[in-house]
């Protein structure tokens, strides 16, 4: 019997679409293949983006016909958590991220603005937050963290929107992303609720947003981890969906850390030309 093609594409897109800031080859042909017989959404973990700005990179990419549940973020799926999640009557956010960003935006898009300058007047509280909310910040400083280190103290709750602990910058150098931070503020004692890859709950918003169910659905995770990608890959699996994990090795991983890694793919993938070239 024939192998089923999968009918949903979960794409991550830094070290699959792009890597170092820059478009990697195949990307439209890659879509093009998806939509003759599935659908897709490109996952980013960046909080600093938000879905809209994910679509508009896929557009600038060559990829045709992007619709707005084509793309989502940890900064989406992070806003969306907090009202489905609601730990008071009256939610007051203290953000920490860059400001105006995706994370910023995407709370303020759901009716829970971030209260920053309103709860903390730069000494103190004038009032508690009930959460704090933390977000990649290339300009995160003591006087982000401080506030929200002592807020967490006081038992405001911790929410995360995604783990990585570094990613590479334009000029290739690996750099610390927002699980450092999340590690910084880990030392209240407190570990945090973290939204984003590899926890199953991303995933299965954009599964859901595309009308997939477990009895029928086949989902391809496309990414370049293991950590996060493949991970999220298998809890997909152990949440009850059928998986095709596939990694492609055109960002963090080679073939050696794939064949030391515990975690093992169903299939790996040169680049995305490879599974262009597999599913065509």
């Amino acid at each position: 019997m024939p192998e089923k093609l999968p009918t949903h594409f979960v794409v991550d897109i830094d070290g699959v679409l792009r890597c170092e800031g820059k478009q990697l080859p195949g990307v439209p042909e890659f879509f093009e293949s998806i939509n003759r017989h599935a659908v897709y959404t490109a996952l980013s973990n960046n909080s600093r983006d938000n879905s809209d700005r994910v679509a508009t990179t896929l557009r600038n990419f060559g990829v045709e016909n992007v619709k707005p549940e084509n793309a989502l973020t940890s900064a989406d799926a992070t806003a969306r958590w907090m009202v489905e999640n609601p730990c008071s009557d009256e939610t007051r956010i203290f953000v920490v991220g860059e400001d105006d960003a995706g994370l910023f935006e995407s709370l303020d898009s759901v009716g829970l603005p971030a209260q920053n300058d309103r709860l903390w007047n730069g000494k103190t509280w004038d009032e508690y937050p009930t959460d704090v909310v933390v977000g990649f910040d290339t300009g995160v400083d003591y006087k982000k963290l401080a506030p929200a280190y002592n807020a967490i103290h006081r038992g405001a709750r911790f929410v995360g929107t995604n783990p990585d602990a570094e990613y590479r910058d334009a000029a290739g150098n690996i750099m610390p992303a927002n699980g450092a931070a999340l590690n910084y503020l880990r030392t209240t004692g407190v570990d945090p609720t973290v939204i984003g890859k590899p926890n199953v709950y991303m995933p299965e918003i954009a599964l859901h947003t595309h009308g997939a169910n477990k009895e029928s659905a086949v989902v391809a995770v496309i990414g370049d981890t293991f950590e996060q990608d493949m991970e999220m890959g298998l809890a997909l699996r152990r949440a009850g969906w059928e998986v095709r994990n596939w990694l492609v090795l055109s960002g963090v991983e080679t073939y050696g850390s794939a064949s030391t890694s515990s975690i093992r793919p169903d299939e790996i993938f040169e680049d995305i030309k490879d599974i262009t070239r597999r599913i065509s």
